[in-house]
């Protein structure tokens, strides 16, 4: 399973309810396009928070890894607006879901190492979308990187390695997926510094 959290920061965003609704229906649509499904939203830190999981049951793909840096890539070439700016997390390892509560209150929730990687590379992402060393190495020669960089990461021992995802390559394109367009990628992120082939996987 591959868990991405989304942080979506703007100009007076935590009281604009209206904008925030307009942001949440747009994560929710680029990430059921691509597969995924939106878990969680919340305010955090004067911003938007989104966690959504990749490969739930009756959802399962061969990709989620690919699927989930897709869905943050679209999702933050779609923030058209000056003042916004996003920072996402995204780790792929085991996790639990299952129903977390009581019989009278309960939320459907995914909890476990994946999770806990995804949220802490979003909280250092400053503006990034960072992925783990496990989410690197499963898209590899699909996903365009630059990096990898060893970081502290509040709440972990030692340091993390990462990476920044730019663009989709050739081989990601899916010409039998209706979740893919074979259009172009985005200019913001069409120029790959370093390429996740298989030669060139991390550790």
């Amino acid at each position: 399973m591959t868990a991405l959290f989304v942080h979506i920061v703007g100009r007076d965003l935590d009281t604009d309810l209206d904008r925030l609704n307009k942001l949440v229906a747009r994560s929710i649509a680029v990430v059921g396009r691509t597969g995924g499904e939106i878990l969680h939203t919340a305010l955090h830190s004067g911003g938007l928070e989104v966690f959504a999981v990749f490969g739930l049951p009756g959802k399962k793909h061969a990709d989620n890894a690919r699927r989930a840096i897709i869905a943050a890539l679209r999702l933050s070439n779609e923030l058209d607006e000056p003042d916004l700016g996003l920072s996402a997390g995204i780790s792929t390892g085991e996790s639990f879901c299952g129903a977390l509560g009581t019989i009278h209150r309960a939320d459907y929730t995914v909890v476990g190492t994946a999770v806990n990687m995804a949220s802490r590379l979003a909280s250092v992402a400053a503006g990034r979308i960072l992925v783990d060393q496990a989410t690197a190495k499963e898209t590899a020669g699909q996903i365009a990187f630059s990096g990898p960089w060893t970081l502290a990461v509040p709440g972990m021992r030692g340091g993390v390695v990462a990476f920044a995802p730019i663009a989709e390559t050739v081989a990601t394109i899916d010409t039998k997926s209706p979740f893919f367009s074979t259009g172009p990628p985005n200019s913001r992120h069409s120029t790959p510094m370093w390429s996740a082939r298989a030669e060139d996987r991390p550790g």
